[in-house]
């Protein structure tokens, strides 16, 4: 089972450490492999409208690019939450591939956006987070 959310839209009354818990204890009685997937750096806007404006108007440094401690800070409630889950929980954390550049977070690869609007990787942005973790993801997709 693969859990993947924006975790940290969670509203804390909802996402809390009983309730992920108790969730991921439920799937591991179940006999599913369960595997947790971190949240990706949120860019500020909507990439693919921020890359069409810069065509026309340039802007540098990118202004929507998170940078590394803007993301660690983001998500350091689940931080909380993912230590007190059973150990048999794999936990893998893609957006380690979308800092290749050290501080700030990459928004596009080859002139392709990796997020489609402000919040969501596109088909490519998948491929480009599966691809820096190949073989935690074939392990994910093992019965």
């Amino acid at each position: 089972m693969l859990l993947i959310a924006r975790w940290t839209e969670y509203p804390t009354t909802r996402l809390n450490k009983t309730a992920l818990a108790r969730t991921v204890d439920g799937l591991i009685r179940l006999g599913l492999k369960t595997t947790i997937v971190r949240q990706m750096p949120e860019p500020k806007d909507d990439v693919p409208r921020f890359f069409a404006l810069s065509k026309r108007w340039p802007m540098l440094p990118l202004p929507i690019t998170p940078t590394w401690n803007e993301h660690q800070q983001r998500r350091q409630r689940l931080d909380g939450l993912l230590a007190n889950l059973d150990a048999s929980c794999a936990i893998i954390d893609p957006s380690l591939s979308f800092f290749l550049n050290g501080e700030l977070a990459v928004l596009q690869h080859d002139n392709r956006p990796l997020y489609f609007g402000a919040i969501h990787l596109s088909s490519y942005g998948a491929i480009h987070a599966a691809e820096a973790m190949p073989e935690t993801f074939r392990q994910v997709a093992q019965p």
